[in-house]
């Protein structure tokens, strides 16, 4: 094999360039990112409870954030609620690099958990709609790290097939999103009234068994919302969502209703519905071909929402 031979450059070029890189050293390049769980720098010390922390020891947690085709999805912001000790902390969030990945370090404060819940959401500057995420993963740490084995799921979402101008922000209205899915609310008595123009909607097939339902609990229907939003439990006159979902159950038959919680989700003035945790909040019954929840019953959030036969 012939190799070519560099061309030949004047001797005063030659000179300023080795008398540039004997002034300027060349700094290499960073290496390049591969598709690997992160592995967090802890310290011995990190990785050791303290005497009095009888829970979970996390000073780290690692995972991915992906969409429900198995995509990376880079940039994605992550955030987890530590509970232990009676207290809950909510920590700062991080970006998900190229491949999806997070390396979460934990404050030493915070490092004794009882409990945890993950936020996962899509890059502020995505045109994509896709849902958030909240899971309540399963704490195994070893050595200080919870490598959480399942992804985290921004599920992708469909624009309304009609949406009133946010117009009159005090009237209600009604919007509909492909596969017979429909919600009627004030945009003034939801605190995300701003987000109106981005709702999308889509089915979550519930054989996925996204992280937040228990093990225990089998449902017939999941429908994903996003942005999420809750009613403003909290007004002289909380005015809740209506809604209709799509089924494939006889008609008639009656559901009960559950929620998934996300960032300040209200069952009412008094009952919290707590990060990545599914509530049982209400029933309805299958009419004209979709669930509608029951008077009374009608939505306080849009999250997730899900339904089951009774």
């Amino acid at each position: 094999m012939t190799i070519d031979s560099p061309p030949v450059r004047p001797h005063f070029a030659l000179a300023l360039v080795a008398l540039a890189s004997c002034s300027s050293p060349v700094t290499p390049a960073p290496p390049q990112e591969t598709n690997t769980r992160p592995v967090p720098t802890l310290t011995d010390e990190d990785r050791v409870a303290a005497a009095d922390c009888t829970s979970s020891w996390i000073a780290a947690a690692t995972g991915r954030v992906v969409d429900n085709t198995g995509a990376p999805i880079e940039g994605a912001s992550v955030g987890y609620c530590v509970f232990g000790n009676g207290l809950g902390n909510c920590l700062a969030y991080v970006k998900t690099t190229k491949n999806g990945w997070y390396n979460y370090p934990i404050s030493k404060n915070y490092r004794c958990v009882d409990k945890a819940a993950v936020h996962a959401l899509a890059p502020a500057a995505t045109n994509q709609r896709l849902s958030e995420s909240y899971c309540t993963p399963t704490l195994t740490p070893n050595r200080g790290v919870l490598d959480n084995a399942t992804d985290e799921v921004l599920y992708r979402l469909a624009a309304p097939t009609s949406i009133p101008p946010l117009g009159d922000i005090k009237q209600s209205r009604t919007v509909t999103f492909p596969g017979d899915i429909e919600v009627t609310l004030t945009p003034d008595a939801i605190t995300e009234s701003d987000q109106y123009e981005r709702l999308s909607a889509a089915p979550i097939d519930p054989a996925a068994r996204p992280c937040f339902v228990p093990k225990d609990l089998t449902l017939d229907g999941l429908v994903a919302f996003s942005p999420n939003m809750n009613v403003a439990v909290f007004s002289d006159n909380p005015v809740k969502i209506g809604a209709k979902l799509p089924t494939t159950l006889p008609e008639g038959t009656a559901v009960d209703l559950y929620l998934l919680g996300g960032v300040g989700t209200q069952l009412d003035t008094e009952h919290a519905v707590e990060e990545g945790t599914l509530a049982k909040f209400g029933t309805g019954k299958v009419t004209g071909g979709r669930v509608v929840p029951d008077s009374g019953s009608e939505l306080t959030a849009l999250t997730v929402v899900g339904y089951k036969r009774r």
